[in-house]
């Protein structure tokens, strides 16, 4: 059956239809068409959905990576002379591949006043950073550390250490020193305390 017989003619094909099939009597120029369109929005739909829907895994919230935490800081002490606060501590022993990047040293430091909660716990705040390198920290030997800073009288102070990684992995806290410095206290008066 040729096409002028079926009563389509060439001008009714479409450019790139081949020339060994030939089209149904039914299907005109129209049908070419909406197939042409209907097959391309398809087609662009398909890879819309797999690049939408593509991803790099499970969707979850991300967890960081597992590290093993520094062993905390036990034995944190504190001496006064005249009105300089020195703290001292032991660099805790690891068996590990941990390293220990530095510490970072927390105050916590209230104003005596009648309007104080004397049972109210103390906000701390980061006062140093101390790298293990840092020459600013005095060695008494390898294994102790020393910080000292100026004391203001008439106040509450509380300290803690928190020795961290060269990731950031954080020890826990260490022991809690505490103490109130008064004015009456003597220049040349000295205070030891674990």
């Amino acid at each position: 059956m040729n096409l002028q017989a079926s009563g389509l003619d060439n001008s009714m094909k479409p450019a790139n239809f081949p020339n060994h099939i030939k089209p149904m009597n039914c299907m005109g120029r129209g049908f070419w068409k909406i197939r042409t369109v209907f097959f391309k929005g398809l087609t662009a739909l398909v890879i819309a959905m797999v690049l939408l829907l593509s991803g790099c895994g499970k969707k979850a919230p991300p967890v960081p990576p597992r590290h093993e935490i520094p062993p905390p800081v036990t034995d944190l002490s504190w001496e006064i002379n005249k009105q300089t606060l020195t703290l001292s501590w032991s660099v805790p022993r690891i068996k590990s591949s941990i390293q220990l990047a530095g510490f970072k040293i927390y105050r916590s430091q209230k104003q005596f006043s009648v309007s104080d909660c004397p049972d109210c716990p103390g906000i701390f705040k980061p006062v140093a950073d101390i790298l293990i390198e840092n020459p600013i920290l005095q060695d008494q030997d390898a294994e102790r550390k020393i910080y000292t800073e100026n004391l203001q009288t008439n106040s509450r102070y509380e300290y803690k250490v928190i020795g961290y990684t060269e990731n950031g992995v954080r020890s826990p806290d260490s022991n809690i020193v505490g103490f109130d410095y008064q004015i009456s206290m003597k220049k040349d008066q000295s205070e030891v305390r674990p």
